[in-house]
């Protein structure tokens, strides 16, 4: 099974729908399995920044993917297949729930949406170190409201004052409309012959008239009927597999993983994300010392076997905010923007300007001179920074120029555009 999923704002409606279906038609319940054997990757992450399209600090070459690739946002977790030189072959959206927001934000950051908690990152010093949660179409957390529908990317952990796996939002997206189907999902717990739970043993209880093959612990995506979401036991017209088993992993030369630990068995070097299980080889710098549960980690393998399963080669984890050194492999911590841009006031005392869909702000320390004295025209500008707290405008800490543009579809391609209609 081989596609390629972009997202427009204008067919969100279109999301649940496809998604789902790739999800259900994917070999062992998981997601473009069995796709590009012969040299090929598989990762899945976090959209860090776009250069192509830069996922947990690693950047793949969308050229061969199209236009599409503009509607990509910060924030929002994918699963893409990779050949020679990081070329993207394939890219699919991974929302983990879409559809109404049950309960807004609390003074934590705490809300649920179809039923399910989720948490806001406020701070790029969470201790997660997943960065603050990116909104889109908010313009700030406490726009979010009870009735609204929205999408939330992010990974699964158990949180103990919940007694109950969450949903640690990367970015959480606000509809227009209301979703139908709703996705909804979590980890799944209390399995049985008839169903299973959402996120805790007395959570959600889930029935469905056919089940892909499941284990307690996994991550799933759950369609549902609007009008059926509210009955008890919840009626999924399908249900997905998302985490990645032996059969999707089979075939690849290397996989990629990145996303919060919801466990770490640092005794047998074992960590758990997104429902897989990764044993680590005793070469990757993992340790009971750099590792804890709920924090940030990217797992690489070079298609290493142990019981069907991969094997991690190397863990990158994100240091605490500032701890990284310039140039070094912060797993996306820091997020990186590429592309031309024109009309700029670059000798503002605060420079403001929006690069790959990002509203940006770099005060005049962090301009290069290039910026600042180049002649009107076309630049390619390249930006690096993190945003500070959800709704934010990202903050740069580095802006590099080049009168020296990419090649003329590259330029055509990453040209900045209206900002899409909010969802």
């Amino acid at each position: 099974m081989t596609m390629s999923l972009f997202l427009s704002r204008r067919c969100c409606a279109v999301l649940a729908a496809f998604v789902m279906a790739a999800l259900l038609n994917g070999c062992g319940g998981g997601l473009l399995a069995g796709v590009g054997s012969g040299g090929s990757g598989l990762a899945e992450g976090t959209i860090s920044g776009f250069g192509s399209v830069i996922v947990d600090g690693i950047e793949y070459d969308d050229s061969i993917l199209g236009s599409g690739a503009d509607d990509l946002r910060l924030g929002q977790r994918v699963r893409l297949v990779y050949g020679a030189s990081n070329v993207a072959q394939s890219l699919v959206l991974l929302p983990q729930l879409r559809g109404p927001v049950d309960g807004a934000p609390d003074e934590n950051g705490w809300m649920r949406v179809t039923g399910q908690w989720v948490r806001l990152v406020r701070s790029e010093d969470d201790v997660t170190r997943s960065g603050a949660t990116t909104l889109g179409g908010y313009t700030a957390a406490l726009d979010i409201r009870t009735g609204q529908d929205a999408t939330v990317y992010g990974s699964w952990v158990f949180d103990a004052s919940k007694a109950a796996y969450v949903v640690v939002a990367t970015r959480l997206e606000r509809l227009d409309g209301a979703a139908e189907p709703v996705l909804t999902g979590g980890v799944v717990q209390s399995l049985s012959a008839h169903g299973f739970r959402l996120n805790q043993p007395g959570g959600t209880e889930v029935q469905a008239a056919t089940l892909p093959p499941l284990d307690n612990g996994q991550v799933v995506q759950v369609s549902v009927a609007r009008s059926a979401l509210a009955g008890v036991p919840l009626w999924a017209t399908q249900v997905a597999n998302g985490s990645l088993g032996a059969l999707d992993l089979a075939g690849y030369d290397g996989i990629r993983l990145g996303g919060l630990a919801s466990s770490y068995d640092a005794a047998n070097r074992v960590v758990v994300i997104q429902g897989t299980r990764v044993p680590l080889a005793v070469s990757a710098s993992v340790d009971a010392a750099g590792l804890a549960e709920g924090q940030f980690v990217r797992i690489e393998s070079n298609g290493a076997r142990q019981g069907g399963g991969l094997v991690g080669d190397a863990a990158a984890m994100r240091p605490p905010t500032g701890a990284v050194a310039p140039g070094a492999d912060d797993a996306g911590d820091t997020n990186v923007l590429k592309g031309t841009l024109s009309g700029v006031d670059w000798n503002a005392a605060t420079v403001r300007f929006t690069l790959r869909g990002t509203p940006v702000t770099a005060e005049a320390a962090v301009v290069g001179a290039a910026c600042r004295g180049a002649a009107s025209g076309t630049l390619y500008v390249e930006v690096r920074g993190r945003v500070p707290v959800p709704g934010a405008a990202l903050s740069a800490t580095q802006v590099d120029c080049s009168t020296q543009l990419p090649a003329a579809d590259a330029v055509a391609r990453i040209d900045p555009q209206p900002p899409p209609a909010a969802l």
